[in-house]
């Protein structure tokens, strides 16, 4: 027995079939999408996920706008007819 403690003559059966697997990322689809329309502007996911972000918060933000300013557009809208207007001259409202 070899007692030297040479451990790079100390050979498995196996290792000479090591290979080596490259993982495959699989991009998504808006990222893709993004890329392709951009017209080149778009170069690498990275800048993709960026450009979504934005979009999602400007989306958002344009949506909180819209609904806060509808808000206080619904008020002013409504018609209170005047104390001294005759019975026949007042619209009920529909319900």
């Amino acid at each position: 027995m070899n007692t030297e403690g040479n451990a790079s003559q100390v050979s498995f059966e196996g290792e000479e079939h090591t290979s080596t697997t490259h993982r495959i990322k699989k991009r998504s689809a808006m990222v893709s999408f993004v890329m392709r329309v951009s017209g080149g502007y778009v170069k690498d996911e990275k800048q993709a996920s960026y450009v979504l972000v934005v979009v999602a918060v400007s989306l958002i933000l344009f949506s909180l706008v819209l609904l806060l300013s509808s808000g206080s557009e619904s008020n002013k809208d409504t018609f209170t007819p005047p104390a001294n207007a005759l019975p026949g001259e007042v619209i009920p409202p529909a319900i």
